[in-house]
């Protein structure tokens, strides 16, 4: 467990950032930055990988959709999903995310509730140059908030830190990820170690349309979580400047990975909340 020490040195770095960040988003104007008028959505939504953009300063970012995922040997699994992006500074944002409801079933009976919760924080190092692309870390916890009866958790904290590579080229985005992961052992102590690769790229077919393609994969965790790979492709379509649709499907590589996963999803940025309580007298509620 780190030192207190640690935990205060780490905690005055990061709020150190954001008040670097916030300072200068201040002294932009009214059209752009931390406290703008003007909204507009980002999102990671269908693909596994995280960019190193982050969402609009001050604006905060709703996420839903449902899932189908066909594991085999006549297993499937039910997925409704909830997320929040809030961009905290220019140059970081915050995140959670968990299953409203999480079932899984057989032809003979189903089990259902909701799933672990997560949260986390991305940070972009550096701006992408024409020849250089950009950096970024992300960290997550799994929080346990789904009942371990049943295998629906492991009741324990896992912990994930992402490194972030994305690069915008002709005609196409690409986002590169590693994943090292952490994963507490159930009924036991001590954690499980491996590494997570994702490769997905964005190639936008019309204005408001594009398509994604990629895939990702992880190594063995231990005896019981082999090493497997899956391939996915997907297409999002932007409504307006604040909603965003998606649709993807993944199909399974290797033998340890899920069959196949249906999907599809949106993400709408809601409002910014900087600008709600710095001009009171542009508020609708």
């Amino acid at each position: 467990m780190p030192s207190l020490r640690a935990i205060r040195a780490l905690s005055l770095a990061a709020l150190l950032v954001i008040s670097v960040d916030l300072g200068r988003a201040q002294e932009e104007s009214d059209t752009v930055g931390c406290f703008s008028r003007n909204v507009t959505v980002s999102t990671d939504r269908p693909t596994y990988s995280n960019a190193t953009q982050t969402a609009q300063c001050g604006v905060m970012e709703v996420m839903g959709g449902m899932d189908r995922v066909w594991v085999g040997r006549g297993l499937h699994q039910d997925d409704v999903v909830q997320a929040l992006q809030f961009g905290l500074t220019p140059s970081m944002d915050l995140h959670y995310s968990g299953n409203l409801y999480f079932g899984d079933g057989t032809h003979s009976g189903s089990l259902s509730g909701v799933s672990d919760s997560y949260a986390g924080v991305r940070y972009r190092l550096t701006q992408q140059t024409h020849s250089v692309p950009s950096f970024g870390l992300f960290y997550t916890v799994k929080v346990p908030t789904a009942s371990p009866l049943f295998g629906m958790s492991t009741g324990r904290y896992d912990h994930f830190l992402s490194f972030l590579v994305s690069k915008d080229l002709p005609k196409v985005h690409l986002d590169f990820n590693v994943t090292e992961q952490m994963e507490g052992r159930p009924g036991a102590a001590g954690h499980d170690y491996n590494d997570a690769y994702v490769l997905f790229a964005t190639v936008p077919l019309s204005k408001r349309l594009s398509l994604l393609g990629g895939g990702y994969g992880f190594r063995a965790l231990n005896a019981a979580a082999p090493a497997y790979a899956v391939t996915s492709v997907g297409f999002d379509y932007q409504v307006n400047q604040r909603l965003i649709l998606d649709v993807s499907i993944d199909e399974g590589v290797t033998s340890g990975a899920p069959r196949k996963r249906l999907g599809f999803g949106f993400t709408y940025a809601y409002a910014n909340a900087y600008r709600i309580f710095s001009h009171p007298q542009e508020r609708t509620w």
